[in-house]
Order: C-alpha cells, then sequence, then structure tokens
C-alpha cells in the first residue's frame, strides 16, 4: 500500500476515532469503580464478610 496517498482527512478521522474510544473506555471503567467504591461503602459489613469468606473481591466475584 503505497501511504502517500492516504488521504489527510482519513487519517485525522482514524485519529478522532481512536481518541473517542479510547475516552469511552476510560469513563466506563472510572463509572464502574465509582459505582463499585458506592456499593462497597453502602453495604461494608456484608462486603467485608464476602471479603473474608471468599478471599478478595476477584474472587467474590467470580464465586457469585
Amino acid at each position: 500500500m503505497n501511504f502517500y496517498l492516504v488521504d489527510p482527512k482519513l487519517t485525522v478521522l482514524a485519529v478522532v476515532v481512536i481518541l473517542v474510544i479510547i475516552v469511552a473506555v476510560a469513563l466506563y471503567i472510572r463509572k464502574r469503580n465509582e459505582t463499585t467504591a458506592e456499593l462497597r461503602d453502602r453495604f461494608r459489613a456484608r462486603y467485608d464478610r464476602a471479603v473474608q469468606r471468599y478471599g478478595s473481591e476477584r474472587i467474590r466475584r467470580v464465586g457469585d
């Protein structure tokens, strides 16, 4: 493929699409972490018992 024939508009569009995807993923991860923290605060006693019983948050999620 001859890269000199690539339209600059297409290159800019590709970069913008990639940046939008990166921002969307970052926002999704941030929101998920905030939700997890809110639930942990709301159900602290149950959360702590589940972590003690199953070992860790990741193992607890697999056990559900």
